[in-house]
């Protein structure tokens, strides 16, 4: 026999206090769960890929940069 996990059934409550959200606070509750999951599955890995590329190549645009530049 398994013992249930009262806090497994609290946030199943949670998620489905915010999927269905029928009240004015549940759908700013909604909305601001999705702008929320949208920052960190989309803009802080681009942030980290645009961090990475910028150390790899950093240089080498800084180099062009200033031959194009120079007289």
């Amino acid at each position: 026999m398994s013992v249930e996990n009262s806090d497994g059934k609290e946030l199943r409550k949670i998620a489905l206090a915010i999927g269905t959200a029928r009240t004015r606070w549940g759908r700013n509750l909604k909305i601001v769960t999705f702008f929320v999951t949208f920052v960190l599955t989309l803009l802080i890995p681009m942030g980290v890929i645009v961090i990475y590329y910028l150390w790899k190549h950093g240089a080498e645009i800084i180099r062009e940069r200033e031959s194009v530049s120079a007289p």
